[in-house]
């Protein structure tokens, strides 16, 4: 497990020097306050430090509106995005077992030169899932989760999305048994912006 989160530290650190390489505009990739995006995306989930080993391939559809003008100055110049998020996952070696949910999330976008905006965000939501597994009985859960990811543009209004993020679905203490569920994400899409 440390050499897949080894490997995704190395591909982000080499994404991280493509802006150096490009000779793109920097207003081109500007995200400005009423920008809206449409993006879907889809990876990898793998528990974690839970009672059971979890491996799914999520489907996530989001939504999003740029909610501030840029803030900061300098490196952490960047802007605020909040988005809606619906998921559904499919649970490796386990037949009709899926997950689906919605969530709210708060990103902030970090507005560095030319086409490539990372951004770090955090969010809840709720989460149905079949999944059955010692003390962790319930259908009915929350999702806590947060992360990193990078816009990559390829066009003023196309970005190639990288992420991951670290979910933990609990049902909050509602029912007596609630050790939940730990996962670690990593996640390609695209989103369109306009």
């Amino acid at each position: 497990m440390k050499g897949i989160i080894r490997q995704g530290l190395i591909m982000l650190l080499m994404l991280a020097l493509t802006p150096f390489f490009s000779q793109a505009g920097d207003g081109a990739y500007l995200l400005k306050k009423g920008t809206k995006e449409i993006g879907m995306g889809s990876g990898f989930a793998a528990s974690f430090s839970s009672n059971r080993t979890v491996n799914m391939i999520p489907l996530d559809l989001r939504y999003g509106v740029v909610v501030t003008d840029p803030l900061g100055s300098s490196f952490l110049k960047g802007n605020v995005e909040l988005l809606g998020e619906a998921t559904g996952d499919y649970v490796f070696h386990n037949q009709r077992k899926y997950g689906v949910g919605v969530s709210g999330l708060i990103r902030y976008n970090l507005l560095w030169k030319d086409c490539f905006k990372p951004f770090i965000e955090a969010g809840i939501g709720v989460y149905h899932t079949n999944l059955k597994m010692e003390d962790f009985p319930n259908d009915f859960n929350f999702l806590s989760q947060g992360g990193i990811g990078v816009n990559w543009f390829v066009s003023p209004s196309i970005a190639i999305q990288l992420d991951y993020r670290i979910q933990h679905l609990s049902n909050a203490g509602i029912y007596d048994d609630n050790s939940g569920l730990n996962l670690q994400k990593g996640g390609l899409g695209i989103a369109y912006f306009f």
